[in-house]
């Protein structure tokens, strides 16, 4: 397991690239590689609708060339394109769950 910390500088290319990098280092035929990336609210509060569409798009996509999981965690309140992003992004994710009286709750 690897944490990483990006500097919040960054833009979404450079995101991407830091990202694919590390999956270039750790991964392995055979192993499955799972990433997870908290970092949506600050890439829609910080970029406009679509460059922040491309980015999560763009990391999905490396991770599916590698046969990875990609987790993606958002609070929908802390911006209001959040709940946008997620709309456009819907072809994306194969699972949704959120929280719910401390439960996890499938939601798609």
């Amino acid at each position: 397991m690897e944490l990483v910390e990006l500097d919040p500088r960054l833009g979404p290319k450079q995101v991407g690239e830091t990202v694919s990098r590390i999956l270039d280092i750790h991964h392995t035929d055979g192993m499955q590689v799972s990433v997870a990336v908290d970092i949506l609210n600050e890439i829609v509060r910080s970029f406009d609708l679509r460059t922040s569409c491309d980015f999560v798009r763009m990391l999905a996509s490396r991770l599916e060339e590698v046969d990875g999981v990609f987790q993606l965690y958002v609070n929908r309140d802390s911006h209001p394109n959040i709940s946008t992003a997620l709309n456009f992004l819907e072809e994306v994710f194969d699972l949704t769950i959120s929280a719910e009286d401390q439960r996890f709750v499938k939601t798609k």
